[in-house]
């Protein structure tokens, strides 16, 4: 036990920790990317995304320069923040295509059903229109027009 411990302890010894801030900042940044890339529309999918995605933090792996690691990192959210609006473009037009439409009929049964008590409410409307206008106009005549006076 007291030899594994040792063993440990020299390669703790070794490790550069100035970096290490660094390190867990790319780690979050490629984790945040796969997580990312589940979405990714097909015909590439997941497996080309992740793939492409591994290939170029390998390709920047030795980096040592700071001010180069801070650059890539840089461009990492750029295309992070890119993916993400990709996605929310995605989505809204999805969105404005499916509920910006005159077809009825792609909604099924149940909203014909709804168009027919909506139109039901608006005939409903104007029905209870004339009646509060008909009680209005009734309420603004005075006695003496409805029974005039024999003079």
């Amino acid at each position: 036990m007291l030899k594994f411990l040792g063993d440990i302890y020299k390669y703790i010894r070794n490790i550069d920790f100035s970096g290490m801030a660094k390190k867990a900042e790319v780690l979050r940044l490629y984790k945040n990317l796969l997580w990312l890339g589940r979405d990714w529309p097909e015909p590439q999918g997941y497996r080309w995304f992740s793939e492409r995605t591994k290939k170029a933090f390998r390709s920047n792996s030795n980096l040592k320069n700071e001010a180069t690691i801070n650059k890539h990192l840089e461009r990492g959210y750029f295309v992070e923040k890119e993916i993400q609006t990709l996605y929310y473009l995605k989505k809204y037009r999805a969105m404005k295509k499916r509920y910006n439409s005159d077809d009825e009929t792609k909604w099924g049964p149940a909203a014909s059903q709804l168009s027919e008590y909506v139109k039901e409410l608006e005939s409903r409307d104007k029905d209870w229109g004339k009646a509060r206008a008909e009680a209005a106009q009734k309420r603004s005549l005075k006695p003496s027009k409805m029974f005039p006076k024999n003079s």
